[in-house]
């Protein structure tokens, strides 16, 4: 059974970081002053190195009574892929960002972000968006469809707002609704910062013709979202038990962001599914299409669900007096 304490500890990822990384000899009674580890704690840290495969070597010298750890140069590995191997491993991508605030987790994600600009030609998410673009149906206005066939086609964009005479320039990411309403996220070429604007404030856009490279990967572009989300302090965490599913059901709707989501069945079948989301017509509309596919009940928060019944009933009741 795993140590979670050990395992979250920010200390000891800190000291596994400089045993591995930064060669050299180190006093085992400094370390532990350092770090916060007695004796024993870290020659036992320094064993579990090596039977990580670190050749991390135990020293006692004649003039001092301390102990010293030698250690090597930094080991690293080729690990070779096939592409759909990579392809579903970045499935995996959003799953992992649920642990961003474990110690451990920043280790990844610097390596994984290294990846995708490394391999940016076999991006997943960009191409998967690009599939499900074309193949989704439904009404969008004008000026969405503009944005979205330059986001599959990866088109840098000359963009005017409204009341504004200064054009910006930008490399557009994702459609998404925030504080409920359809947003442009981008970056912002001359300055290569992430921004959002709504599209409603959106007057006019262009493509340009010089070729441009995104500066951003998927999941630095994820960790703003979700900097956006926290920041604003206007998200809930939404808990829904869902029973009898008759049809697949779409947790993953186009255009709204559920962050950390989790799905979990039980032996009986049902789904406990809870997302942080942002209360809004979107987040209802979505609540209505579910009512549709399947018997499902809103267990957090009360002010969702109540909100959620009270427009369920109006609808319900219009179209019964209609009839």
């Amino acid at each position: 059974m795993l140590n979670n304490d050990l395992l979250n500890n920010g200390d000891f990822w800190e000291l596994v970081s400089l045993l591995l990384s930064s060669p050299g000899d180190y006093s085992v009674d400094s370390l532990s002053k350092r770090f916060n580890f007695d004796l024993k704690e870290i020659l036992s840290i320094s064993l579990f190195l090596r039977q990580m495969g670190c050749a991390i070597e135990l020293e006692h010298r004649d003039e001092s009574e301390d102990l010293y750890l030698k250690c090597p140069e930094p080991k690293s590995f080729k690990i070779e892929m096939s592409l759909l191997e990579w392809m579903t491993f970045q499935v995996h991508f959003p799953f992992l960002m649920e642990y961003n605030l474990a110690p451990y987790n920043q280790y990844l994600s610097d390596f994984l972000s290294r990846c995708e600009r490394d391999m940016v030609e076999h991006d997943f998410f960009e191409a998967f968006e690009v599939l499900s673009s074309s193949m989704a149906l439904g009404d969008k206005t004008e000026k969405v469809t503009e944005i979205e066939q330059h986001i599959l086609e990866k088109n840098p964009l000359r963009i005017k707002l409204k009341n504004q005479d200064k054009n910006f320039f930008t490399y557009p990411y994702h459609l998404v609704f925030i504080h409920d309403k359809m947003s442009l996220i981008g970056e912002d070429i001359s300055d290569k910062t992430l921004f959002t604007v709504p599209i409603e404030d959106i007057q006019k856009v262009k493509k340009i013709e010089e070729k441009k490279s995104p500066h951003f990967t998927y999941m630095e572009v994820q960790n703003f979202l979700d900097g956006i989300r926290i920041v604003s302090d206007n998200e809930q965490r939404l808990v829904l038990k869902i029973t009898k599913p008759e049809n697949e059901i779409n947790f993953e709707p186009k255009y709204l962001y559920f962050r950390n989501a989790c799905l979990i069945k039980s032996p009986r079948g049902d789904y406990i599914w809870s997302a942080y989301v942002e209360s809004g017509d979107s987040l209802y509309h979505w609540l209505e299409d579910l009512w549709k596919c399947c018997e499902f009940e809103i267990l957090e928060p009360t002010e969702i669900a109540e909100e959620f019944d009270r427009q369920l009933y109006q609808k319900l009741a219009a179209m019964k007096k209609a009839s």
